[in-house]
């Protein structure tokens, strides 16, 4: 049995999205009267609608710096699924991150150590940049998600857990009026 262990820092969770005009009314009356502490807000933005949701370890989108390799010295397949970007239509937006360093690990039952090619392990990940914003303690958020992991067709990590080192856990309320971006709210908790 071939064991393939990852670990990323950051990696975690991360939803972004437009709130609808219902969840926007919402929204800016708990800011205004300084109600949002225990709102669905600072709960669980991720269930709204139309929001990207991604939850997983985060990749490099160079398998060249992939330590995933075989004796051959071969590197996975990596695909892009969704190519996520900063939309600047007006509106008030969602970004909520949950980050830490993170790894995964799983094994691949059928195929053992010296049988393993890593060309056959395909990694289907989402990429998501909203560089233009930076949480307290990661860089711009400009990220690969692994969504799959597939070894010769057959899904291989579906029921295997992020393992973290403790979350970082930020969320970002920002307004778009005419492209210009205005930030209208930030919280932390660690």
């Amino acid at each position: 049995m071939k064991e393939i262990y990852i670990k990323s820092d950051p990696s975690g969770e991360i939803s972004y999205g437009k709130l609808n005009k219902e969840n926007e009314k919402e929204f800016l009356l708990l800011l205004n009267k300084k109600k949002l502490n225990d709102s669905k807000f600072l709960e669980c933005p991720y269930e709204f609608d139309d929001i990207f949701h991604g939850y997983g370890i985060f990749i490099d989108n160079d398998s060249e710096k992939s330590n995933i390799l075989d004796k051959n010295n071969n590197h996975p397949i990596l695909i892009k699924n969704k190519d996520v970007k900063l939309n600047m239509s007006d509106g008030i937006y969602c970004i909520y991150t949950s980050l830490s360093k993170c790894s995964i690990e799983f094994e691949i039952n059928e195929v053992k150590e010296e049988e393993f090619v890593a060309d056959k392990l395909k990694i289907t990940y989402n990429s998501l940049d909203l560089d233009y914003f930076e949480t307290e303690f990661y860089d711009g958020i400009y990220y690969n998600i692994v969504e799959k992991i597939e070894y010769d067709s057959i899904e291989v990590n579906k029921e295997n857990e992020l393992v973290d080192r403790g979350l970082d856990i930020e969320f970002i309320y920002f307004k778009i009026k005419n492209e210009k971006i205005e930030e209208l709210y930030r919280n932390k908790k660690y």
